[in-house]
């Protein structure tokens, strides 16, 4: 209620309380002239003392409304703040269930994705170790050709394997959040180590891998989870680059540190960089390359632990 309706209100009540007033001494006046007579207003004061008394009426009535009118405009705006505040804790309540409602029936959603991916993914390498094996107890074969069915049983037991330790992986850091340990490192030293690491993996595919960084730079990071992430960045560049050399670049960019795994591989369409963050997608066969689909959703997860963010660009 704003103050001029207040002030309405209690003007209107004194005014009520005074005209009542009024009208009382009107009627006492009336009853006085009939006991007495005609008497002018001193005769009858003195005649009547209680006379006295009526006509503080108006007065007394007057101020009784403006006290009655205060509290009623006091008691009519303490219930619309309460209406109010009862509206804004409902809408408040009813906003935050509707988006828990939405995040549940997102998750539901997405855990029932993700169940769908899992059977998918899982029946590829069982049914290559199921189908070799029958082949090597069923069939008489030779020594090479067994040698060669036992090294893709071998093959499809190992990717199921990284499958199951990489959907754990997921699922720990989903469930259970990431505790990192942020300091201030050298990150271009982290990179090197990964590189070197990997110099053999991608010598052994024929590519080149080199990196371009400027030295001293520090950045506020896990040293254990910049490393894993970075290793598993570009073991997916060697893993998917047809040929060349892969560059990992190190720069200051304003207050950040910028690192960029650049390879030579076929490219991403512009609909699909956002899709090979999300668990058990490719975006095509890669002739073939077991990929579980996993890496760049572990490496975006670390990433954001440590307040950073993972993106991918690529020229289609």
């Amino acid at each position: 209620m704003s103050k001029k309706r207040a002030l309405f209100h209690t003007a209107r009540w004194a005014i009520g309380g005074a005209l009542f007033g009024c009208v009382f001494v009107l009627i006492a006046w009336r009853v006085g002239v009939a006991s007495v007579g005609n008497v002018t207003f001193d005769e009858l004061h003195r005649q009547m003392p209680i006379m006295f008394i009526v006509d503080l009426a108006p007065t007394v009535l007057g101020i009784a409304g403006a006290l009655l009118g205060t509290m009623y405009g006091r008691l009519h705006r303490a219930q619309a703040r309460t209406q109010a505040l009862a509206e804004e804790i409902a809408a408040t309540w009813t906003a935050d269930l509707q988006r828990a409602n939405g995040e549940l029936a997102t998750a539901l959603d997405q855990q029932q994705r993700l169940y769908s991916a899992v059977s998918h993914e899982l029946r590829t390498p069982l049914t290559s170790i199921v189908g070799y094996t029958q082949l090597v107890e069923t069939i008489d074969v030779a020594p090479v050709e067994a040698s060669e069915y036992v090294h893709e049983i071998y093959r499809a037991s190992s990717f199921l394997l990284q499958m199951v330790n990489e959907l754990l992986e997921v699922a720990k850091l989903s469930k259970t959040g990431l505790t990192v340990a942020l300091e201030d490192i050298d990150c271009c030293s982290v990179v090197e180590n990964v590189v070197s690491l990997l110099r053999p993996l991608a010598s052994a595919s024929e590519l080149g891998l080199v990196t371009q960084d400027s030295t001293g730079l520090e950045c506020r990071a896990d040293t254990v989870r910049l490393r894993q992430t970075m290793t598993n960045l570009i073991a997916n560049a060697i893993k998917y680059s047809d040929g060349g050399t892969i560059v990992v670049r190190s720069a200051r960019v304003g207050d950040s540190i910028e690192i960029e795994v650049v390879d030579q591989g076929r490219g991403i369409a512009p609909e699909d960089l956002e899709r090979i963050f999300e668990p058990f997608t490719q975006t095509d066969d890669r002739d073939g390359t077991d990929s579980t689909g996993l890496g760049l959703v572990v490496s975006r997860i670390l990433i954001d632990s440590m307040d950073g963010s993972l993106t991918a660009h690529s020229s289609g």
